[in-house]
């Protein structure tokens, strides 16, 4: 897939893992099998979501993204479909890291992705995203504390950012705040210090093997998708709740 640019062009990577999801959970239904092993909600929020978030907020041009806070926010704030569509951030610009859009629209979209968890509940719970950011900073300023300490013995280094990252996410989640505000904004404030605290492979470590989590996380999510649409126990079909859903969804994104 990788080595055909003419296929990347026409159909991303997740739409593919997409696919090939569909293709086993067809074999399997075609078996008459019975799906033993399902991606469950725990499995999703405590082990495949904390790395594609850490990975992102690691990952984000922390410069545009602070210069466009007040149009991200305001655009968070405006859409109301964010209400029944805070998505994984890192899914959502998929499509918009393989053709490479230009950044400003990229980061609007980013940053919009990852705050929609936030407005989803700020508008009843306004200390649950702000408690969420302060969890993660905190955490990112405990990691580059530590990584001063840590010259002599560099083979620790990388696994206090994924260990105290994933305690950002595990603590958010503890005291009932924002998980994904708190580990985005611990890789915030990892990405910011802890490259001059760390020597230059173990930030290269860092980098790869958190895009290896990432990646991995993603395809597994993609391939259970796929999965999930041909298993025919969780089939429910309800043409009205369908086409009325599809019908508020443009309404009020029109709104």
């Amino acid at each position: 897939f990788q080595l055909n640019p003419s296929l990347t062009g026409v159909i991303p990577e997740s739409g593919l893992l997409i696919c090939i999801g569909w293709v086993l959970g067809g074999i399997i239904c075609g078996a008459n099998k019975a799906q033993t092993f399902r991606l469950q909600p725990f499995t999703f929020f405590f082990y495949l979501l904390p790395q594609i978030i850490l990975d992102a907020g690691y990952s984000m041009p922390n410069k545009l993204f602070f210069s466009n806070l007040g149009t991200i926010l305001v655009y968070a704030l405006l859409l109301f479909g964010s209400l029944i569509a805070a998505v994984d951030p890192v899914a959502v610009i998929a499509v918009f890291e393989e053709v490479h859009v230009n950044e400003v629209l990229y980061i609007l979209v980013f940053g919009e992705s990852l705050l929609n968890d936030g407005v989803t509940v700020v508008i009843s719970f306004f200390v649950v995203a702000l408690g969420g950011s302060l969890v993660g900073v905190i955490f990112g300023l405990l990691i580059s504390l530590l990584t001063r300490c840590t010259k002599n013995i560099q083979i620790i280094e990388p696994g206090f950012i994924f260990v105290l990252g994933y305690l950002s996410y595990l603590t958010a989640e503890m005291l009932s705040l924002s998980a994904i505000l708190s580990c985005t904004f611990c890789g915030i404030c990892c990405q910011k210090y802890i490259n001059a605290n760390m020597d230059e492979r173990s930030v290269s470590t860092v980098r790869y093997v958190m895009k290896v989590f990432a990646n991995g996380s993603e395809t597994i999510i993609f391939v259970f998708l796929g999965i999930s649409a041909i298993d025919p126990s969780i089939w429910v079909w309800n043409t009205a709740f369908i086409l009325l859903t599809l019908l508020f969804i443009f309404v009020f994104r029109f709104i």
